[in-house]
Order: C-alpha cells, then sequence, then structure tokens
C-alpha cells in the first residue's frame, strides 16, 4: 500500500499539465495530500565565482513569488474546479534533485513527473515508486 502524500513535479510545461492531473486522482483515490514542487534554477545562489549575477535579497524573494505564481496557475488552468486542496512547493538546483530532496523531506509516498529526462532521473534514484504521466489514448 503506498504511504505518504503524493508529490506532483512540475516544470511549468504543458506536459506537466498531465501530472497534475493524474497526480490529483492518485492523491484523491488514496485520501492523501497533493503536494506540487517547482525547482527553480540554482542561478538564485551563485555567488561566489560570479557574484555579478547573484541576485538581491529583495530581487530573489520576486523570482520565488513569480514562480509561485505560474504554479497557482498552472494548478488553476490543469485542474479547474476539481483540485483539491495543494501544497506548493519550491526548490532550487537541478530538477530531479530538488525533486528528489523534497520526496524525502515531505515523506511523499509517490511521485509523479512528466515523461523525459527528468523523469528518467527521479526514477534512477528514487526510493519510492514514480509514476510517469502519460496522457491516455483517446477511447
Amino acid at each position: 500500500m503506498l504511504r505518504g502524500p503524493v508529490l506532483v513535479g512540475t516544470d511549468l510545461s504543458p506536459a506537466s499539465d498531465e501530472a497534475l492531473r493524474q497526480g490529483q486522482q492518485l492523491a484523491s483515490a488514496l485520501d492523501t495530500r497533493l503536494l506540487v514542487c517547482h525547482v527553480m534554477p540554482e542561478l538564485l545562489r551563485v555567488g561566489v565565482l560570479f557574484p555579478q549575477w547573484r541576485l538581491a535579497g529583495p530581487r530573489e524573494t520576486e523570482v520565488r513569488q513569480a514562480a509561485q505564481d505560474a504554479v497557482v496557475r498552472q494548478i488553476e488552468a490543469a485542474l479547474g474546479e476539481s483540485h483539491r486542496e495543494v501544497e506548493i512547493l519550491l526548490e532550487s538546483g537541478t530538477p530531479h534533485s530538488g525533486l528528489l530532496a523534497q520526496a524525502e523531506v515531505t515523506q511523499a509516498g509517490t511521485i509523479v513527473v512528466a515523461p523525459g529526462g527528468t523523469a528518467a532521473q527521479v526514477v534512477r534514484h528514487a526510493d519510492v515508486p514514480v509514476l510517469i504521466a502519460r496522457p491516455s489514448p483517446p477511447d
């Protein structure tokens, strides 16, 4: 039996819409929380080698808020009125490592991602089941 929340990784692409839909269905079926994680580039933390690229404190806050807003818009567009309470998580780093870190911190029972390179890395290193969300063929 799967335990823990369902963690959906989104890169804000249309392929992630299907991951959101399938993640929501799984969370509903398991009667558990739905977590949505977006991993931002590590550029926000660059500072030692290229201090001119380092974003100032308020600027970093603006970038995080813009990312949060983009995830909210995607969730609303993909799930519409059927979405349950969703917790949004923002991480920075490489997509697969950020998603795996959040899976560990949140004790996710399942990770849901769209097909692609990130999915391949998550599958290789995840300690929990991973669902690769592909659209179902039409009836």
